[in-house]
């Protein structure tokens, strides 16, 4: 029994050892997984700083971008009230008007107040401008010409035969079918 004791000791040592020496093993193994992991995390982390730079870059040149575009949309329209006979009473409809043919035609609000203000300088008034302004871009768009040759164009016609504004549709399909 001595013996047995004896040997359960020296085999309790040896395995105690081995027990430590599988013990360092792990805590390197460990630390070397944890320090693979620091680098992970740091790479991790500047990939989001500059996403997030990157994000934050984008949305401040929109913002930008959108002030720029509705102080142009502001002038262009400004100018078609200063312009029109009796525009100044009626910013509000021509405001309106060319906000909806931006949203409905493939042209822009701005280039839709660009269109009224060519009107008003043949001498409409805001309600014929005001009913002329889709079939001129309707025109500009089907035929692929400039918005200022559309206009001209319909303004024109209108003032050579002597038509209402009303009839600017009509006009407009007619150019577009010849054309």
């Amino acid at each position: 029994m001595a013996e047995t004791i004896g040997a359960m000791a020296v085999r309790l040592f040896l395995d105690d050892k081995g027990f430590q020496d599988g013990l360092k093993g792990a805590e390197g193994n460990v630390q070397q997984f944890g320090a693979k992991l620091d680098g992970f995390a740091d790479k991790v982390g500047t990939m989001l700083v500059g996403a997030f730079a990157a994000a934050t870059a984008a949305v401040g040149a929109f913002g930008v971008a959108s002030v720029r575009v509705g102080a142009t949309f502001e002038q262009e329209i400004t100018k078609v009230g200063a312009v029109a006979v009796d525009g100044a009473e009626n910013m509000e409809a021509l405001t309106d008007k060319a906000r909806e043919l931006g949203a409905t035609t493939q042209f822009s609000a701005t280039q839709a107040a660009a269109a009224m203000q060519d009107f008003a300088r043949a001498g409409m008034t805001t309600n014929e401008i005001l009913s002329a302004s889709g079939p001129a871009l309707a025109l500009a768009g089907a035929s692929g010409a400039e918005m200022t040759q559309a206009t001209s164009l319909l303004a024109a016609t209108l003032a050579q035969f002597n038509l209402n504004a009303s009839q600017s549709a009509r006009i407009a399909d007619v150019f577009n079918t010849t054309l």
